[in-house]
């Protein structure tokens, strides 16, 4: 039920008492929730719609996961999600890669984006998979791999919010409670012409040891376009090409306190394994894994 309620009373209560009925409400449905997670203890529940308050410590006791919007934009989730850190692990938020145009703010966000903001949380996908490309197909197969890979150690990782949302740029960061496992995501609401270098400068990670920071491998697909400085040709609706790859080995010390400066933006006449395109609603995913401690 959702549970926005205005006006609300009861039948069974006195005048006196009608303020009671919201309360006498929640402590209800704590008791039902408690009956059936007791009966049924393998059934995995899920509290739906945080519009309607339902986001809350008690609710956690019985129903593990919360679906924090029905709006699945990848830039609100961005939103969303970074100020849900503030009070709950994104561990417990269902954040789902959607189709596009989005249903709510027709935005159509790759889907590397979508994807790459939804795995700081409780990764699912809600797409019809007739009316997907083989080139989606692909695509997702590959981040479902990653997942798995990184669902291991970030369902009880520390969130660091490196930027949330100043000039349009987000940054969130998981670090394994070990801190041997990292994962940086950096998004882009739009495209500025000529802005600095990129300076990913981590949190969290241990001083004394080596990491491998390696960006998460993926297609991009280019619309043809025809200019002065740059042309890509193609009679299809887009090019496929790789992302570039960022691939270091460096000290957590120097990660955390200078950050490694990224590879050149895309800037009108160059798209290569050198250059980053990145693009309106653009994200960027980078995987850290601890070497050895430092000596």
């Amino acid at each position: 039920m959702n549970r926005g309620m205005s006006d609300v009373f009861s039948p069974i209560l006195d005048a006196a008492s009608q303020g009671e009925t919201g309360h006498r409400f929640i402590l209800g449905l704590y008791d039902l929730l408690q009956r059936l997670t007791r009966k049924f203890p393998n059934i995995l529940f899920e509290s739906c719609a945080s519009g309607g308050n339902r986001a809350d410590l008690g609710l956690l006791c019985y129903i593990p996961q919360f679906w924090a919007s029905d709006n699945s934009d990848a830039l609100c989730r961005m939103q969303i999600q970074t100020n849900y850190s503030y009070g709950y692990p994104l561990s417990i938020l269902g954040c789902h890669v959607s189709s596009v145009p989005n249903h709510q703010t027709m935005r159509e966000p790759p889907i590397s984006t979508r994807y790459e903001v939804a795995a700081f949380g409780q990764l699912g996908y809600e797409l019809n998979p007739s009316k997907l490309s083989d080139d989606d197909l692909t695509d997702i197969a590959q981040q479902i791999e990653h997942y798995k890979r990184i669902r291991v150690w970030s369902k009880d990782a520390a969130v660091h919010r490196i930027q949330s949302g100043k000039n349009g740029y987000y940054a969130l960061q998981l670090v394994s409670p070990k801190k041997d496992h990292a994962c940086y995501m950096s998004f882009q609401e739009i495209f500025r012409s000529g802005r600095p270098m990129y300076v990913l400068r981590t949190q969290g990670l241990r001083n004394d040891a080596v990491y491998h920071m390696r960006s998460r491998s993926c297609m991009m697909n280019v619309k043809p376009v025809s200019g002065r400085f740059l042309t890509v040709e193609s009679s299809q609706p887009y090019v496929r090409m790789p992302r570039e790859t960022e691939d270091y080995t460096l000290p957590g010390d120097f990660l955390n306190n200078c950050g490694i400066r990224l590879k050149s933006d895309f800037n009108g006449h160059n798209l290569d394994e050198d250059t980053r395109y990145y693009t309106d609603y653009a994200t960027r995913l980078y995987d850290f894994e601890m070497i050895e401690p430092q000596d």
